[in-house]
């Protein structure tokens, strides 16, 4: 039994989400174990979603969206008796690397935060109280079977077919089941067409690459490109950002 300090903690972390992030420790891009404090896009994410079942984010990479998700959702399923949740990547390897977030962050917790599980695997992390965690791929039918009440389809433009793997995916949502489709773009597709249409109740969010930080440098040889030029002042980047955009567009993109 948790200590009477211990138990006040508990009750805490399970009324307030902003509490139980105070606990959470992540893996950083550099291999380190720190504190979760959210980004600013990983914090507007947690401001625009409230009072919305259906979310549908569009961002740009390395925005920590995927970490974010996965915070929220781990929050639901170790304090809410059978919740259950699933990702759906689209490739194994994706899978892998989303369930190593979840795995982390339940390690990282102080021991009164950590309950018992009564599974615990490479897909799956299911909680003494019946909350689930699994994580899947969009080309597998490991998903089925179950219903639940949270569903992350990560990278979902990405997936071979989208419209017959979201079709069986929603056959698994529970009654009220929360449901964030979350991608980076890939041309015109069927994602595409669903960020589109504007009536299909998907509460939708942009988070562009200006939102981190790290899309800066402080300077480089030559002159801006005329067309990142023109982007820069449209869209008014800083000259930091205007550089790394620069470099970006010459370099990793082979002015392409």
């Amino acid at each position: 039994m948790p200590s009477a300090s211990d138990a006040k903690k508990i009750r805490a972390c399970a009324k307030s989400f902003d509490t139980f992030c105070s606990y959470l420790s992540i893996v950083d891009k550099r291999g380190h174990t720190v504190k979760f404090k959210p980004k600013p896009a990983q914090a507007e994410f947690y401001e625009s979603v409230e009072g919305y079942r259906w979310v549908y984010i569009l961002k740009a990479r390395q925005l920590g969206m995927t970490t974010a998700i996965d915070m929220r959702n781990l929050w639901k399923a170790l304090f809410t008796p059978n919740f259950r949740v699933c990702v759906i990547a689209h490739s194994g390897e994706s899978a892998h690397v989303i369930f190593d977030i979840y795995k982390r962050a339940y390690e990282f917790l102080p021991s009164f935060l950590k309950f018992k599980t009564e599974k615990s695997n490479v897909r799956e992390l299911v909680f003494f109280h019946g909350g689930l965690i699994r994580v899947a791929t969009a080309n597998s039918d490991s998903f089925r079977g179950t219903t639940y009440q949270a569903l992350h389809c990560s990278e979902f433009a990405f997936w071979n077919d989208v419209d017959r793997t979201i079709a069986a995916a929603f056959q698994t949502a529970g009654p009220g089941a929360e449901i964030v489709l979350e991608t980076t773009a890939n041309g015109i597709n069927d994602a595409h067409r669903m960020w589109t249409s504007e009536e299909n109740g998907y509460k939708k969010i942009f988070f562009p690459w200006m939102e981190d930080s790290n899309y800066q440098k402080k300077k480089f040889r030559g002159q801006l490109h005329p067309k990142i030029k023109a982007y820069a002042d449209e869209f008014d980047l800083s000259a930091p950002q205007a550089n790394w955009l620069h470099e970006t567009y010459q370099i990793r993109c082979m002015g392409n």
